[in-house]
């Protein structure tokens, strides 16, 4: 029997059998189950930025298998305001919701800022993003407002 490169690279890298992925076996209808099958494929996972509806929605029918929620984004697009933690937990929270309602299937990779606090804020931020469907996320490691790409800062 000759190994296919997937199951060659599945082997080598002892991915669990449940998370396994071949082109003869679909994909699971499970956001975060396909993300973890998707990752575990060779090769890049291309997930374009959303900020709104009609950018989830151009993803999808552009076929992207996975979608990636922007805080800086998000923010200009639900505030029209620059990304300086101004955007609240609701605020992301509501647009990820609105996003994976689009296609529940579909894998959201969202920005959680910094957790929006303290450990048990950052709890319970992970809870709500799950519970709105978000499939993977991350938390910036920081504690304060930084400098962005939108931005300039002077030392005064």
């Amino acid at each position: 029997m000759v190994m296919q490169p997937i199951q060659t690279f599945e082997r080598e890298y002892n991915i669990p059998a449940h998370l396994r992925h071949t082109a003869d076996e679909p994909l699971s209808a499970k956001a975060s189950t396909r993300l973890r099958q998707l990752l575990a494929r060779p090769g890049i996972v291309a997930a374009p930025g959303v900020c709104d509806g009609i950018s989830a929605r151009l993803a999808l029918e552009a076929g992207f298998e996975c979608l990636y929620q922007s805080g800086a984004a998000t923010t200009a697009a639900k505030l029209g305001m620059p990304d300086l933690a101004i955007a609240t937990l609701p605020d992301f929270v509501q647009n990820a919701g609105m996003i994976t309602g689009l296609s529940y299937s579909t894998p959201l990779i969202a920005d959680a800022d910094t957790g929006f606090g303290g450990p048990a804020m950052v709890a319970r931020t992970v809870q709500m993003y799950d519970r709105a469907g978000v499939a993977g996320l991350h938390i910036e490691d920081q504690v304060s407002i930084y400098a962005n790409s939108t931005l300039t800062w002077q030392k005064s």
